[in-house]
């Protein structure tokens, strides 16, 4: 029987309350959390993982996690068979905002991303899955292809993200010809649910997936300007059935589901979304909140034609 073990990172051992272990408990799936105290920075995870896999069955299954905003619905049978249905060596969670670390390489690093299916074509690294000898190359890989040693701790740290290391490396292997690993991102959410890039305050249509990336980015970096975006709290794409969450772009129960970003609220962000939609209670912040997002909505069916433009693959 293949084996699964649910991989996550934290600072401490995990209390009985946290959500990511009391849904493991219910699926009796394996739970192993690697710590590092005091947390410093999120790319220490690649470091943890790096001395954790070499220990493990190569042939074992590895699902990585985030700590505090992940639930797990399905059992390891259910998340190994949809993983083997993907037919890749590693898969990712998929988002549609684009998280990179270098802004002035941002661009032209996001021409170069292989293309997706759905508007989900950003790697995520708060969940990914792949067998241990597979996750191991992709560290040692990792190293060698960006001159990284994990054990350098104060250059590692420099590097702040473990995602845009992963980012990095998903898209170098997509174009390397003798690339002897296979990586995808879940653009169907079947297995790996990931509502990053889809809260909004006003939830508007989505005219096509550049008219939807350039949404986001403007309605959230103006509310981060103007400290509103408390109010970003809309999922655009998932609905809760009363058992799980729904993707409803994709028809799709998530087996994993991430809800990036909200893992100091994360209570609350399940209260909000496990209920029917509701009024906003109105209040001078909720009516600059919503005048932004309107605002983006119109600025972004500007935005998109020009993005659409300039990653043209001539």
């Amino acid at each position: 029987m293949d084996e699964l073990i649910v991989v996550t990172f934290a600072d401490k051992v995990l209390a009985e309350s946290n959500y990511l272990r009391k849904t493991c408990e219910a699926k009796g799936i394996n739970l192993i959390t690697l710590i590092s105290s005091p947390w410093i920075q999120n790319v220490i995870k690649l470091k943890l993982l790096a001395d954790f896999v070499e220990q493990q069955n190569p042939e074992t299954t590895l699902l990585m996690v985030d700590a505090y905003d992940v639930l797990i619905y399905g059992d390891s049978s259910e998340i190994i068979a949809k993983f083997k249905t993907a037919g890749t060596d590693i898969l990712f969670s998929g988002e549609s905002n684009f998280m990179y670390k270098e802004p002035a390489k941002w661009l032209a690093f996001l021409k170069k991303y292989p293309p997706q299916g759905t508007i989900y074509q950003y790697l995520n690294s708060g969940s990914y899955i792949g067998k241990a000898k597979h996750i191991s190359e992709m560290l040692k890989s990792i190293q060698s292809w960006f001159g990284i040693d994990f054990n350098d701790t104060e250059k590692l740290l420099s590097l702040k993200s473990d995602q845009y290391l992963l980012h990095r490396f998903y898209v170098e292997n997509y174009h390397k010809s003798d690339s002897t690993l296979t990586l995808d991102i879940d653009h169907s959410q079947s297995l790996l649910g990931c509502t990053g890039g889809r809260f909004c305050v006003l939830r508007f249509p989505d005219l096509g997936k550049w008219q939807s990336f350039s949404f986001f980015i403007l309605e959230r970096n103006i509310l981060k300007l103007f400290s509103l975006h408390k109010y970003q709290k809309r999922s655009k794409d998932f609905l809760f059935n009363g058992a799980q969450f729904l993707n409803k772009k994709t028809e799709q129960l998530s087996t994993v589901m991430h809800f990036p970003g909200t893992w100091d609220r994360f209570d609350q962000v399940l209260v909000d979304l496990s209920q029917p939609p509701s009024m906003e209670k109105i209040s001078i912040g909720w009516l600059g909140a919503a005048s932004i997002s309107l605002m983006s909505f119109l600025l972004s069916m500007i935005a998109a034609p020009l993005f659409w433009l300039v990653t043209r693959k001539y």
